[in-house]
């Protein structure tokens, strides 16, 4: 009967319950596992804690999956070979099993981890092992402290906000026991966290134990300021096992670090730490790497991403690169479990040396280098992509994303173009295919003629003639309709080398159309050839006499660009933009209209690839500012009162370097170029990090070189955007001009331009409406409308554009009809978009309409009847502000 009833038991925890299902994170990174790989189970519950006992010796972790299955499932289920072997041994297994709950269950979020230990506790307590044990033993004996210190440590670890004095209470009264020194240890950290108490005061180690409590409550506050003074008097001086000279390190051990960055992390805007990237890849730079650090970090890594944190996860996968010294110092069976991973050259390499018998010294020698060969080739973005590749449970869409954000980790110099076929493979219809590879082009794998034949034939060219062939009256009109339909998708026949044997050896045609070819060959040339091709290319171009051979400043920029990514001397690239605006001393004008939007992102380009560099020091970004100066000098660019480029450099040495440097910038911009517009960045990061000091500093030299009144509209406009709303109301109350405010919107949005903010639109429209005289200077509200109205339909925002359209009519300013318009196609645009999408009765996703879609359409019906009134001649207004008062404004 027993045997009968565990084998049920075993059944039926065969497979977890929906209920265990919801606590285990799917879909992040999940491979397709290898077809042979067969999971080997033992149902002994010995065994089972016992493995389990050793991933966590080992690994410093345990599986989620395996715990929910194998052990809670089965205390939870009476299973009668658990909970014998579970009393057989309370002292040994119960501690054990209530310490897995903590860190160590690193797939799990904290509070699933949280979940699981209740659980665990509820069950032990319904099968007799809490207080005192009875069923089949002679002698009653109780459970030792250590299994409650244990649950209280785990709470801690999941940060699980528990009584201290409740549980206490709960142990000397309820269960009997007996609190050691680690009971007391461990509520005294608890109740340390409520507040500015200490968990502990005196040790040998009082030192690292210091800086660690500093670290923590600096994080935990967000004063980066006082977190990195503390961190720099906790830098100490170590002797280095590589060389001679010492290495400084932080006087604390690696686990403040961890913790250090996961609070960061949530104390972060996006819930990310991209704005405290510099402080924290600086901490894990300078951590003492002893025992078990790596398998710290991979536990972190793995943490971060249960929580959806990916930033900080690839931030930490970073810290692989430098551990590479402890890999090799690490337990033998770790190698051996990376030699299974090593690549076929290296399997090769180690076959061939053993037939070939070498000398004992020549032997010892390559396994040495093999030993290297093994462990540089760990490279976890590879595994990361490869993962994500061959994910079953994610879109090609959702796919493309991640291999975005990736693919400059694994291939930055864009030549292993193979890893795009599992992207193609797992389109399921051919238009989709060709969308990926019009995807993929635009990141840089424009050539697909490097991929295999075979592959491409399958998933691509076979497909396509047996679409496009019943089509044509004859294989070669099928042939050429598919060029031209890999045309339309990016994919074009194109080879520099013969394109430039040609040019080299015939010259350019007489009757070439250069205004139609230039770009062209440029960017051809750009992208693959070596640069004395590009030069001689140049040099053509520049002594033809032909219309449109002459570059516009924006071809000019790009080319500036490459010579910076070539030779990365930024003074050398200064002298050959000389030589540049030499050979083209034509080149059209920024503010021709088609031409100015291509000289803004060409400039952004051009001095992100002389910031973004590995190692940024204050040396280069002036060198850079030096070639900033020089482009304006030699009217390749000019600094507009919205630019965006101050904001830019000042935004990559605060993420790169520091505070005081990204201010020093910022006052260099200032006094010799005249643009303050990078105050709105470091007035942001002050607020976020809580630095009044750092505020008033910036307004101080912010109007030493500007009137007050753009400050107090830039202050605003910065207060709004973050939500200050009470403390950017006191700016607009002491009085702000609707000149200012337009400007200060104009900036804002010029900012964002990557990303409109709607709402920022809406609060400020609303602000400067109320407290400016924007509602009766014709002038400045016609260039309200117009900054609005762009940044609306750049994004296609109409329910923003009603919203603001109505902002608007309540104080009694109206829209001309071709502004009305605007508005019309925008708000028709959205409400289909939502109704065949999103909403019932014909939404793809079925969803009850929100109140602000209600909202939405109540506007829009009072909208419409406005818009066909203006399309009349005479639209009646009153302005909400002044009710008496009826203003009639004829709309032309």
């Amino acid at each position: 009967m027993k045997t009968s009833r565990s084998t049920n038991a075993s059944t039926s925890i065969e497979r977890l319950s929906s209920k265990n299902e919801q606590l285990l994170p799917r879909g992040d990174f999940i491979g397709v596992p290898a077809a042979n790989a067969k999971a080997k189970r033992s149902s002994n519950p010995e065994v089972i804690v016992t493995h389990l006992h050793q991933q966590m010796v080992r690994n410093f972790r345990v599986n989620g999956e395996i715990f929910l299955r194998d052990v809670l499932s089965r205390i939870e289920n009476k299973d009668h070979e658990m909970i014998s072997a579970l009393r057989r041994s309370p002292s040994r297994y119960i501690p054990l099993l209530l310490s897995m709950c903590g860190h160590v269950m690193s797939d799990i979020t904290n509070e699933g981890r949280t979940l699981i230990l209740n659980r665990l506790w509820n069950a032990l307590q319904e099968n007799g092992i809490s207080f005192h044990l009875v069923t089949g033993f002679e002698e009653d004996f109780q459970m030792d402290i250590e299994s409650f210190n244990n649950r209280l440590t785990a709470y801690i670890e999941n940060e699980h906000a528990f009584d201290a004095w409740k549980l206490l209470r709960e142990a000397e009264v309820r269960l009997k026991l007996s609190p050691d020194v680690n009971t007391f240890n461990t509520l005294i950290t608890r109740l340390s966290l409520d507040g500015n108490q200490s968990a502990e005061k005196y040790g040998d180690d009082i030192l690292p134990k210091l800086y660690s409590a500093n670290i923590r409550a600096s994080a935990a506050r967000g004063d980066i300021d006082r977190l990195a003074k503390v961190l720099r008097c906790a830098i100490v001086s170590r002797p280095d096992m590589r060389g001679s000279k010492d290495r400084y390190v932080l006087n604390v051990p690696y686990e403040t670090v961890f913790d250090t960055v996961w609070i960061l992390t949530q104390k972060s805007v996006d819930g990310e730490g991209r704005e405290h990237e510099t402080i924290c890849t600086q901490m894990l730079e300078r951590t003492s790497r002893r025992a078990g650090f790596f398998k710290h970090l991979y536990r972190e890594v793995e943490r971060h991403i249960c929580h959806m944190r990916y930033y900080s996860a690839a931030m930490l996968l970073e810290e692989v690169k430098r551990v590479r010294d402890c890999l090799a110092n690490q337990d033998r069976t770790c190698v051996d479990e990376q030699r299974k991973k090593t690549p076929r050259k290296v399997k090769s390499f180690e076959r061939e040396r053993e037939e070939e018998e070498e000398e004992e010294e020549e032997e010892a020698e390559a396994e040495e280098e093999e030993a290297q060969a093994i462990i540089l080739s760990i490279r976890f973005p590879d595994v990361l992509l490869y993962s994500t590749l061959t994910s079953r449970h994610m879109t090609p869409e959702r796919k493309f994303e991640y291999f975005s954000e990736l693919v400059d980790m694994v291939d930055q110099s864009r030549e292993r173009i193979h890893v795009i076929l599992p992207l193609l493979v797992c389109c399921e219809s051919l238009p989709e295919r060709l969308k990926m590879i019009f995807r993929c082009a635009s990141i840089g794998y424009k050539d697909i003629s490097e991929l295999d034949i075979r592959m491409l034939s399958r998933v691509l060219l076979n497909p396509m003639f047996e679409f496009y062939a019943p089509k044509q009256s004859s294989e070669a009109a099928t042939l050429d309709c598919i060029s031209k339909v890999l045309k339309s998708y990016s994919i074009t026949p194109e080879d520099a080398e013969k394109v430039h044997l040609f040019l080299k050896l015939h010259g350019f045609p007489e009757e070439t159309d250069f205004e139609e070819l230039v770009p062209r060959l440029l960017e051809l040339y750009l992208q693959n050839q070596d640069w004395p091709s590009l030069t001689s290319l140049l040099h053509m171009l520049s002594s033809s006499s032909q219309k449109g051979s002459s570059l516009s400043n924006h071809h000019l920029m790009k080319i500036l660009r490459r010579h910076v990514a070539d030779f990365s001397n930024i003074p050398t690239s200064i002298e050959f933009a000389y030589e540049l605006r030499r050979l083209f001393p034509d080149g059209e004008s920024i503010f021709h209209k088609e031409n100015f939007y291509n000289s803004v992102v060409t400039a952004r380009d051009l001095f992100a690839a002389c910031l973004e560099v590995a190692d940024l020091r204050v040396e280069r970004v002036a060198q850079s500012m030096d070639l900033l100066r020089t482009v304006i000098k030699l009217d390749l660019f000019e600094l507009q009162r919205e630019e965006t480029i101050s904001d830019f450099f000042v935004r990559v040495v605060l993420i790169r370097i520091n505070w005081n440097e990204a201010l020093n910038t910022w006052l260099k911009f200032q006094s010799s170029l005249d643009c303050s517009n990078g105050m709105v960045r470091l007035l942001k990061y002050a607020y976020r990090g809580r630095n009044h000091v750092g505020v008033q500093f910036v307004l101080r030299k912010a109007k030493t070189f500007m009137v007050d009144s753009r400050v107090n509209a830039v202050h605003a406009a910065t207060l709004v955007s973050l939500h200050m709303f009470e403390e950017a109301e006191q700016i607009f109350k002491a009085g702000l001009s609707s000149y200012e405010t337009t400007c200060a919107l104009r900036l804002i949005n010029a900012l964002n331009f990557r990303k409109p903010d709607g709402e920022f639109n809406i609060n400020f429209s609303k602000m400067c409406l109320q407290y400016t005289d924007l509602a009766k200077n014709s002038s400045d509200c016609q260039a309200f409308h117009a900054e609005w109205l762009k940044t609306c339909e750049s994004q296609r925002l109409g329910e923003i554009a009603i919203h603001i359209y109505m902002l608007f009519k309540r104080h009694g300013q109206l829209l001309n009809l071709e502004q009305m318009q605007r508005v019309q196609n925008l708000v028709e645009e959205y409400d289909t978009f939502s109704r065949r999408w999103i909403y019932l009765p014909d939404g793809l996703l079925n969803m009850e309409k929100t109140e602000e879609f209600r909202q939405f359409e109540r506007q829009k019906k009072e909208f419409e009847k406005d818009f066909e009134e203006c399309r009349k001649g005479q639209l009646v207004v009153v302005d909400e502000c002044k009710p008496k008062e009826l203003m009639i404004k004829s709309v032309e």
